[in-house]
């Protein structure tokens, strides 16, 4: 792949919050900081449209589905005028519960509610011993944890986690904010002709790590998902997590049969035209200053 005019940004969340371990959240002043610098600096594109400009240009997405997307995301990008894509985990439309990642954030960086010197657990058939006996320790438990847990089936992480809360006593319920769009704010965002909704699979499992039948399962099922609730056809797909690791070859292949005309993954470049449409790299975004989100801008822009 030679290097193109086309940049996609991704982000997760806009939410100003103190429990961010994966450092997913921009917070809304630099956010809406980051807008100003794209309005002023390269043209903002549907995602559809990425390398087929020759002038530099810039598409964003956001992964997960997040509510804030739709709630603090959306009317900012309305404001000026930018379109994005929301590549959205269709099995976590509406969801009341918590994903896995957050409530092993609460496990790991709220109080425990158990006094314990270590845990000690089964994790995929490895065992792991960590001391627990201050923050510092607990995020390295958080971290451990969040590796080993990735390839796993939701059932094993849930089992996991069950023990997990046996040595801790029970967490506390991750913020509200925590919670993703639901069905109304699907529909909302979709009925805008600024927005795209993709697909981000139907459980957000590490797709690599799964048999090809799972693979189908949650790239057919995501996709028809999310038709029926927003009466469009999705076209797009984020492989969850985005690297090296979290697609292959049968990931792409299984994305081409299931009817995706492009997907993204996660790592810097800039796209073109002869870029695979189911390999388009992105961005990640920070929570960056302005100054600092312009310079890493003018950096990937190759400027």
């Amino acid at each position: 792949m030679t290097a193109g005019s086309g940049v996609v940004l991704l982000y997760h969340r806009v939410a100003d919050t103190d429990m961010d371990p994966q450092a997913i959240a921009v917070g809304t002043t630099n956010f809406g900081d980051h807008l100003k610098v794209l309005q002023h600096s390269v043209p903002v594109v549907p995602l559809r449209e990425i390398g087929t400009h020759a002038e530099r240009h810039v598409a964003i997405t956001f992964d997960d589905g997040y509510r804030d997307n739709a709630v603090t995301a959306a009317p900012m990008l309305r404001f000026f005028d930018s379109p994005a894509t929301f590549f959205v985990i269709a099995g976590s439309v509406g969801a009341v519960a918590p994903p896995w990642w957050a409530r092993l954030e609460t496990f790991c960086f709220s109080p425990p509610t158990v006094e314990t010197s270590s845990i000690e657990l089964d994790v995929g058939g490895s065992k792991l011993w960590v001391d627990s006996r201050s923050r510092p320790a607990r995020e390295r438990l958080y971290w451990a944890l969040y590796w080993r847990l990735r390839p796993l089936s939701l059932s094993q992480i849930d089992d996991v986690l069950a023990v997990l809360s046996t040595q801790l006593g029970p967490a506390s319920e991750p913020p509200a904010d925590n919670l993703f769009v639901n069905s109304g704010d699907l529909a909302e965002l979709a009925t805008d002709d600024l927005f795209e909704i993709g697909s981000h699979t139907v459980n957000h499992p590490l797709l690599a790590s799964q048999p090809r039948g799972i693979q189908e399962r949650e790239l057919n099922d995501s996709r028809r998902m999310l038709e029926a609730l927003i009466d469009t056809r999705v076209q797009s797909l984020s492989y969850p997590y985005g690297g090296p690791d979290a697609f292959d070859e049968t990931t792409v292949e299984v994305a081409r049969s299931a009817g995706y005309t492009y997907a993204c993954i996660v790592r810097d470049g800039r796209v073109g035209r002869d870029t695979d449409p189911l390999r388009i790299p992105r961005c990640a975004v920070r929570d960056w200053d302005r100054h600092e989100f312009e310079h890493r801008l003018h950096r990937w822009l190759g400027e």
